[in-house]
């Protein structure tokens, strides 16, 4: 996805959320008990490439050094990425990205971008180059329960071909040209499987009375083309 440039961002949460927009970022205040504060991280979209018109590849580094030190400063209990650390070739690029992550004084959870499956034949490769516990997961902190989706699984850069996920493939984008729209290269869905998975995850949090967040690459709604397929 290309949506933002802008990448760093702290958010503070309790019950109710009132957003703020700052130089800085955004900080959501908030009043209530047992607040958490994270950072949040996107689209980096780093590569050892020549600019290309607006798109400075190497200055990401910079950038990302800029905000590890600001997340640091403000102390934020994590941080969150939600993909598209590299912007292409990511056997070639990521271990320059994720050494700046070392510097990050607390976890960073991250999520895969449709950018960081270039180069990559093994999925399960990524996840662990990412230290993510699964391709998608969730975690929890204090009252509150955060799910990590990934809007990669059901994709056509996404290694698909030769498994279940193959077919799921073809039946989203069946339903896509039904509805008028066209397939792009870089559109994402989550399966029916991880559908499942949520929805359980859902029940439970309920059931449980913790606060959800869910977190994906793609956006769930609001940008037509670039939204997550199904």
């Amino acid at each position: 996805m290309q949506l933002f440039r802008k990448t760093c961002y702290i958010l503070v949460l309790t019950t109710v959320v009132l957003g703020c927009q700052t130089s800085r970022g955004i900080v959501n205040r908030v009043e209530g008990d047992s607040p958490v504060r994270f950072g949040l991280v996107a689209d980096i979209q780093y590569c050892d490439c020549d600019t290309r018109g607006s798109r400075y590849y190497r200055h990401s580094l910079q950038k990302l050094d800029e905000c590890v030190d600001h997340l640091n400063r403000e102390k934020v209990e994590f941080t969150v990425n939600l993909g598209d650390l590299v912007d292409r070739d990511t056997p070639h690029n990521l271990d320059s990205v994720l050494v700046k992550f070392k510097r990050h004084h607390t976890p960073v959870y991250h999520t895969t971008g449709n950018h960081d499956y270039g180069g990559i034949q093994d999925n399960g490769q990524l996840f662990r180059l990412l230290n993510m516990p699964d391709e998608y997961y969730s975690f929890k902190r204090g009252g509150w329960r955060f799910i990590m989706l990934n809007t990669n699984e059901i994709a056509s850069y996404s290694n698909v071909v030769g498994t279940w996920r193959e077919s799921e493939l073809e039946e989203i984008n069946k339903k896509l040209k039904e509805l008028g729209h066209n397939p792009v290269e870089y559109n994402g869905g989550v399966s029916s499987r991880q559908l499942q998975w949520l929805q359980k995850l859902l029940v439970n949090a309920k059931k449980s009375g913790e606060k959800v967040i869910i977190f994906s690459h793609h956006p769930l709604d609001c940008v037509i083309g670039l939204t997550s397929c199904n």
